[in-house]
């Protein structure tokens, strides 16, 4: 069995897409685009490795993301922080 904790960065850059697919375009159907968005933040995380037999291993692990996301549309720049919860599961196999 092995723990692990530490910090990470996280970056990602992205924009939201919002298709709606009922109705002809002139009644409201079609797509609408947000403006880019790029996200900086920090991961903290502690985890487990454990080893079931030679070859096969449970892991998982829990975190916490904090970061700060900016982007620039008609209105001017915009910018928010956000905080989420994250976390995995699954079995992990040596070939």
């Amino acid at each position: 069995m092995a723990l692990y904790a530490g910090p990470g960065a996280v970056f990602t850059r992205g924009r939201a897409k919002t298709e709606v697919t009922v109705g002809p375009p002139d009644l409201g159907g079609g797509t609408d685009e947000g403006p880019d968005a790029t996200e900086v933040g920090l991961n903290g995380r502690i985890g487990m490795y454990a080893r079931l037999r030679e070859g096969t291993a449970l892991f998982g692990h829990i975190g916490q993301v904090l970061s700060r996301t900016s982007g620039k549309d008609s209105s001017g720049k915009i910018s928010w922080w956000s905080s989420t919860h994250e976390g995995s599961v699954g079995l992990a196999f040596d070939f």
